[in-house]
């Protein structure tokens, strides 16, 4: 089931004591022909019942889906029935807001391109009328990248845009604004450790998944559910949104390695005969259970308890993750914070403090939008003094279209290159993490320059990449 936005505002509901709202959400849809586009919210006036209402959902689009590389007539589509894989949601002022509509009108009858004047092309430019909003400036294969991307540029804003949806969703009558117990509340930002439920506990914490916090959202992102490489995120948030879903922060092997438990409640989900269903992925969706069974679970040293026994864990051989070595750092205990949302950082910081090149092992299939080794001090600090005046061009240019990072048997590699340059000029830079070494080529006019923090040889992709015809 794809995710529809409609029904989420339909159920939205604002405090007739707080000043009207609104909020552009910027859209991406997966699946068929990928396409980007927006949703235009605001909050009814309380003397019209309150609530949540569309002004409308556009995009940029050809006139005549063609061929896959079109050029010619475009308009402004209505888009309010497209699914979405992933939003962007910002509350914006009553200036940005006319500000964006008078652009939207103004993009009307534009001529569409593939590579200008896209439907990417569109967000961007309604970006561009929210003060302070930072627009991503890479090319994107898909307009999923761009909203991805977005969301980690404007994170602080895009979260208090959430945050104030989340209000709205539980607030279904206008009566109850400032009141409630907000039961779930406290489980959004942060998360105690303490909280884990280890083998030896007698019980499970359990953390509702709406309006899942960010920590939350890395934990289940991580966690593949099937061979065709679905996550946990996905499934939670498309197939089982209409059933009620918890999630309890798990370490039933006692080894410092977190995991989830999963409960959905809802016949929609659990089927005929199950009133709960749940999912266990322990050490970040490495050893899995599935259990269908109308009895409450209860911690066991490696596995779940029941009162008719005990289901042990077992390997998941559909894991994306092949050790603990490496797992993300959202999953490992060894942070002295007691923030799941910081794990991640407060390991990578570690790594930096040391001046290695260990913090690598944690990037791969992570792509430069995520994680920008370009901003990490350790790797900053060493290419500079590796490429001297060739790290800003290194950073600003040659790597405006990359691949995913790449870390296998204990190397690192990355590849980019200028747009439309069919890879000349382009980069790339290996890292030989175990011996902590790093490499750098830089290619333009058919040459290329080596660069080398020891008289090492060159490693055998980076040579490869040397001999790689270029268009």
């Amino acid at each position: 089931m794809k995710k529809k936005f409609l029904p989420l505002l339909a159920i939205l509901f604002l405090s007739h004591c707080l000043a009207a709202r609104q909020w552009i959400a910027f859209c991406a849809q997966e699946g068929g022909d990928p396409h980007g586009f927006t949703y235009f919210v605001k909050e009814k006036p309380a003397d019209a019942g309150g609530g949540l209402e569309v002004a409308g959902s556009w995009g940029f689009a050809p006139v005549n889906w063609v061929v896959p590389l079109f050029y010619g007539d475009g308009t402004i589509s209505d888009n309010s029935g497209k699914t979405i894989g992933d939003v962007c949601i910002i509350e914006v002022t009553d200036k940005e807001w006319t500000a964006a509509l008078a652009t939207k009108d103004e993009w009307q009858d534009k001529f569409y391109g593939l590579t200008t004047n896209n439907c990417v092309d569109f967000l961007r430019a309604i970006v561009s009328n929210i003060e302070g909003l930072q627009a991503p400036h890479a090319i994107y294969a898909f307009p999923s990248g761009f909203v991805a991307q977005l969301k980690l540029l404007n994170r602080q804003r895009w979260e208090n845009s959430v945050t104030t949806f989340s209000i709205a969703s539980k607030k279904t009558n206008p009566q109850e604004a400032g009141s409630g117990s907000g039961a779930t509340t406290p489980n959004n930002n942060t998360f105690d450790k303490s909280k884990v439920a280890t083998g030896n506990s007698t019980s499970f914490t359990w953390i509702s998944w709406n309006n899942p916090a960010p920590w939350m959202i890395e934990m289940t992102r991580g966690i593949t559910t099937d061979v065709l490489g679905n996550t946990l995120y996905k499934q939670l948030t498309q197939d089982f949104k209409e059933c009620d879903a918890e999630i309890a922060v798990i370490d039933l092997n006692n080894d410092n390695i977190l995991g989830l438990l999963v409960k959905v409640t809802g016949l929609k989900c659990t089927g005929q005969y199950y009133s709960e269903y749940y999912d266990v992925f322990e050490n970040g969706g490495m050893l899995t259970v599935n259990i269908r069974l109308d009895e409450d679970p209860f911690p066991y040293p490696g596995g779940i308890k029941f009162k008719t026994g005990i289901e042990k864990l077992k390997k998941n051989p559909i894991t994306k993750y092949k050790s603990t070595a490496t797992l993300p750092a959202i999953f490992k205990m060894d942070s002295p914070k007691n923030d799941l949302a910081t794990n991640q950082t407060e390991n990578t910081n570690a790594a930096r403090q040391t001046n290695s090149l260990a913090f690598l092992n944690e990037l791969n299939g992570k792509y430069m939008f995520e994680v920008n080794i370009f901003d990490n001090p350790v790797m900053k600090q060493r290419l500079q003094k590796l490429v001297g005046k060739e790290f800003i061009p290194l950073k600003t240019q040659l790597f405006g279209v990359v691949g995913p990072y790449e870390v296998k048997n204990g190397m690192f590699y990355f590849w980019g290159m200028v747009p439309h340059s069919g890879g000349d000029p382009g980069a790339l830079i290996m890292a030989d993490i175990t011996k902590d070494i790093l490499y750098v080529g830089i290619r333009r006019n058919k040459k290329i320059q080596y660069f080398k923090e020891t008289e090492t040889q060159l490693p055998q992709r980076m040579i490869e990449w040397s001999k790689e015809k270029t268009y």
